[in-house]
């Protein structure tokens, strides 16, 4: 559909979840309902030339720990940048093609869940006392892949009136307003 709207000169931008800073960040908290997928440049790439069309730009943007804006045109219409082959060899460094590198991150997001879950039972032991702050899908990945119920986080707290007086999905952690934080 892409091909067919953009005009031989045209360009298409989107910008998506990075791939490339999930692994090497562990922020496997980027992975829930509306992210099924995570692309990386040379995947973005190859699905767009398969459709007669190729990254030509990239812009990595801070947002949610790492996105990537992706440049997308008509295939041989617009050099691409060197900022893009860059990223490329980057990506080839980084082992996105490599099941080793995918075994690797299973491995940190376990050790990063066995060190929170460390974290949070000990400030338990001590007495202290733990609270959310902001009833997102990224803490509902975070506190579902750990295990966090409500013996570990008191409550979460979100300034959205329509998210407080219920829970979180799956464990079940309490939702109550900012003001109570």
């Amino acid at each position: 559909g892409i091909r067919i709207l953009l005009r031989p000169e045209g360009i298409v931008m989107f910008e998506d979840p990075y791939l490339g800073d999930v692994i090497e960040k562990t922020s496997y908290d980027q992975i829930y309902d509306e992210h099924a997928f995570l692309f990386s440049v040379s995947s973005i790439d190859y699905l767009f030339k398969m459709h007669g069309l190729q990254v030509v730009d990239i812009e990595p943007q801070p947002t949610h720990g790492g996105s990537m804006r992706y440049v997308i045109a008509n295939k041989g219409v617009r050099s691409v940048s060197r900022r893009t082959q860059e990223q490329l060899k980057k990506e080839k460094t980084l082992g996105l093609h490599k099941q080793q590198t995918y075994d690797m991150f299973h491995r940190n997001c376990k050790k990063s869940k066995v060190g929170l879950m460390a974290l949070l039972h000990k400030i338990k032991k001590e007495g202290k006392r733990v609270v959310g702050y902001a009833a997102t899908s990224k803490s509902t990945t975070v506190t579902n892949y750990c295990g966090i119920t409500p013996e570990l986080v008191e409550f979460i707290s979100d300034t959205t009136p329509i998210k407080q007086g219920k829970f979180s999905p799956g464990v079940h952690i309490p939702i109550r307003p900012y003001e109570e934080f």
